[in-house]
């Protein structure tokens, strides 16, 4: 599962995913499947719940398309550092 949301995340950064769509998807996703992320890999799972919904919500409120991506970006490349 910590495979799927780190390709997510590529998708969304390599613009093969509609931002508004993963704004509302990537987070579902973190919550159907914390466990069996938890299980996988404790800290991605981690570093990928504590500012990935919150970043979600915020361009949900209208934040440019630009911020949303660096943010977006500076989480992928936190958790693909310990992948």
């Amino acid at each position: 599962m910590i495979n799927k949301a780190l390709n997510t995340m590529r998708d969304f950064l390599n613009g093969e995913y509609d931002p508004l769509d993963f704004s509302y998807d990537f987070p579902d996703f973190l919550v159907e499947y914390y466990n069996a992320m938890y299980a996988e890999n404790p800290e991605i799972t981690e570093i990928l719940n504590d500012n990935m919904p919150e970043i979600c919500t915020e361009y949900e409120l209208d934040a440019p398309d630009e911020d949303f991506k660096k943010k977006v970006r500076i989480e992928y490349e936190r958790a693909i550092r310990i992948f």
